[in-house]
């Protein structure tokens, strides 16, 4: 980029969204596990301008504040407030305080996602050559949007909005996508010239390609797929956008030798990084950022969150993943539960209705069935038994419990923690343990059973059922 025709980003966020029916600023709801304006900040900071100004109004604070929290992204982005929410290029004008010198400036919306940066860069490409370039699109309904009015040579001449249009003007196909780019000096002596619609009250962007022809700058279109240029005002139109995202990286997955099932029934909300030969079925979930090394297995209807599952590694069905690191060749589900800060070691084994948090699994560890490992390391070769639970809560905090190498926990155990068990230990069925077990030793901590009669039963009656119980004497 040339020091004499420095690039300013001025992307335009201060919109209520009174459509999406939610509280929440329309810019912070999340497209594929990143809200909106994280996305078209990061699409903007790919282009390396000089500065990126965010107009804020509606929930400015919460705005600003989430952005903020986005280190790689705030350290060249400036805010203005937008007070009074007078329309698109009112809120231009404000993000241009402070504009000095020349250069370009690029106009962004916050609610347009899938802007490809190649797209762009041939809008401000435009601009640097002299020219007002605005980016257009050939929606399949264009209903709603403003239409590229030419004159007869073909040259853009003005954008007419749905409620001005007449009827031959809303035939015409050709639509605003919203982004532009212009020269800041021409836009500098004009933006303020915008004056308010006849019916919206609102001074609106598009009306500046009506004074750039008036004006004798040149003005240029960059058309680009609907889908690109798609803006979402209402949940539907997020829904759309965040479904339209998915199925575009599910697809090149695909192209890279990743097997879908039913790829049509695979929702992708973050990122997923997956090797050639996984092997993914229908109805399954991906949140946040997910990592599948060669020849992982995904069974259906399972949700996996921030996780990486090391090569060859199955999740059977019906299986909650989050905060997981599994190694070569694990086994997890079905009905299976791993929360946050969960490691398994290679061959380690999760069986089903078994929950796991703030826990490492050493090299083939198994829990098969029905337990609750929280805050507990666990050594190579350990065998948990059914109905094992590791109390880890006292009402105030959490402790931490360990379990040395090859030790058998018998099924229907508590483990009071904190506690240790060491390595070659064994720990009796139906035991609750409440102090340190040594190596190779057995605990047990059972009640000692106690058979009396039950109240109200005759003694006769009892004594029958005793006599029927009774083992016959050896011989």
């Amino acid at each position: 980029m040339s020091a004499s025709r420095p690039l300013h980003i001025i992307i335009l966020a201060a919109g209520e969204g009174t459509r999406m029916g939610s509280s929440l600023p329309k810019v912070l709801h999340q497209v594929g596990g990143k809200t909106m304006i994280e996305r078209v900040l990061a699409t903007a900071t790919s282009l390396k301008p000089d500065r990126i100004h965010v107009v804020i109004g509606a929930g400015a604070a919460q705005v600003k504040k989430a952005v903020v929290g986005q280190e790689r992204l705030a350290k060249k982005v400036f805010f203005r407030l937008q007070r009074r929410r007078l329309g698109t290029a009112d809120a231009l004008q404000c993000g241009m305080r402070g504009l000095t010198g020349s250069g370009v400036v690029l106009v962004m919306h916050g609610d347009v996602v899938m802007l490809a940066s190649a797209s762009l860069r041939r809008l401000v490409a435009q601009a640097r050559a002299g020219a007002y370039a605005n980016l257009t699109m050939r929606p399949s309904t264009p209903t709603g949007y403003g239409r590229i009015i030419r004159a007869a040579a073909g040259q853009p001449v003005a954008i007419v909005g749905e409620k001005d249009a007449s009827a031959a003007q809303r035939r015409i196909g050709e639509c605003d996508a919203g982004p532009v780019a212009v020269p800041l000096a021409w836009l500098r002596q004009n933006i303020a010239r915008i004056g308010y619609g006849r019916k919206q009250k609102e001074r609106m962007l598009p009306d500046l390609v009506a004074r750039a022809a008036a004006d004798g700058l040149a003005v240029k279109t960059v058309e680009v797929a609907e889908d690109e240029a798609a803006g979402i005002n209402s949940p539907a139109q997020l829904a759309a956008v965040q479904a339209r995202l998915g199925a575009q990286r599910l697809a090149a997955l695909a192209a890279r030798g990743v097997v879908f099932s039913a790829i049509e029934s695979v929702s992708l909300r973050g990122s997923l990084q997956a090797a050639a030969g996984v092997y993914i079925d229908r109805n399954v979930v991906f949140e946040g950022d997910v990592r599948l090394a060669a020849d992982v297995s995904i069974a259906p209807y399972c949700l996996i969150r921030d996780s990486k599952l090391g090569a060859g590694t199955r999740v059977e069905a019906f299986c909650h993943v989050a905060g997981t690191q599994a190694g070569r060749n694990c086994e997890i589900g079905p009905y299976a539960r791993l929360r946050s800060k969960t490691e398994l070691a290679d061959r380690s084994r999760i069986g089903n209705f078994v929950e796991v948090k703030n826990a490492d699994l050493g090299r083939r560890a198994t829990a098969k069935h029905l337990a609750y490992l929280g805050d507990v390391s666990l050594g190579e070769h350990v065998n948990i038994g059914a109905g094992t639970v590791f109390c880890n809560y006292d009402g105030t905090n959490k402790h931490h419990s360990q379990v040395g190498k090859r030790t058998m926990i018998g099924a229907g155990t508590m483990l009071v923690s904190p506690v240790k068990v060491g390595d070659d230990a064994q720990v009796a069925a139906g035991s609750v343990i409440t102090r340190d077990v040594g190596c190779d030793q057995l605990a047990f901590a059972r009640a000692r059973q106690t058979t009396i009669r039950r109240p109200g039963k005759p003694a006769a009656a009892a004594k029958a059922g005793a006599r029927i119980r009774r083992r016959p004497k050896r011989k």
